[in-house]
């Protein structure tokens, strides 16, 4: 168990759905791979915080980049 097990909604999305459709994951019981373009619960995660701290530092850096160019034409 980890500390972000209760910080998230399920993530585990393999509950009724068909074997085209799960994550790529390594089945003990039946020793299979799934499919490979299906993102893990891991990677589901990890976009969970890395997008919004991209945004906030994309959305920085056009703001600064924005009020350099208005103190240029300022003079």
């Amino acid at each position: 168990m980890s500390k972000l097990d209760g910080l998230y909604s399920g993530l585990n999305l393999d509950g009724g759905v068909p074997e085209r459709a799960k994550a790529k994951t390594f089945r003990r019981r039946n020793r299979e791979w799934g499919p490979e373009r299906v993102p893990s619960t891991f990677m589901k995660k990890l976009m969970r915080v890395l997008v919004p701290i991209g945004f906030v530092i994309m959305a920085a850096v056009v703001i600064f980049v924005g009020y350099q160019f208005f103190m240029a034409l300022k003079g």
